[in-house]
């Protein structure tokens, strides 16, 4: 069997969490992980080789802390609930991403041109030999379901890029 492809989860690694007070750390208490928006429980891994899964709800030690790293499948949005030792909820984090997770920076429906090719899908550059009948070159017609000069899409793209370079898939 083939381990999964996982990511580090923003929460639960380093962290020491407190009790609901803020006063002590919450231990006994638990980190528990779950599909975003659900209460159906994920597994979660110790480690980034996806091989080990662990308990979860994660059961928090003497200063807080789960006992190993926190990593799940990569492509996916969880929420994070932290519960006392009673399994009272503290707080929940909804909609969380691992680290670095590449699937999360997706594209819904983006066109080509120039010959660049997104989300699977090639055409002809407008400049074309060979390719049959160029596309103008400054309209592109499925830019989201809509209409759109190649200075809009090329606009989008360079926000995308900027992003993409900001979290580390590109570099500077």
């Amino acid at each position: 069997m083939t381990n999964p492809v996982v990511v580090m989860s923003p929460i639960g690694n380093g962290f020491s969490f407190q009790n609901a007070n803020g006063t002590a750390p919450n231990t006994g208490g638990f980190l528990a992980f779950y599909q975003a928006g659900t209460s159906n429980l994920i597994t979660v891994y110790t480690d980034s080789t996806g091989a080990t899964p662990q308990t979860n709800p994660i059961p928090l030690n003497s200063d807080g802390r789960p006992p190993y790293e926190v990593w799940f499948a990569a492509g996916q949005a969880v929420k994070a609930i932290l519960q006392d030792s009673n399994s009272a909820t503290i707080r929940t984090y909804d909609g969380i991403v691992g680290i670095n997770d590449a699937a999360e920076y997706t594209f819904s429906t983006l066109t080509v041109i120039g010959g660049i090719a997104i989300n699977g899908v090639t055409t002809p550059p407008a400049q074309s030999t060979g390719w049959g009948t160029p596309t103008s070159p400054s309209v592109v017609s499925n830019f989201n379901g809509t209409g759109a000069t190649t200075g809009q899409i090329q606009a989008a793209l360079a926000e995308v890029i900027t992003v993409l370079k900001a979290v580390g898939f590109l570099g500077a």
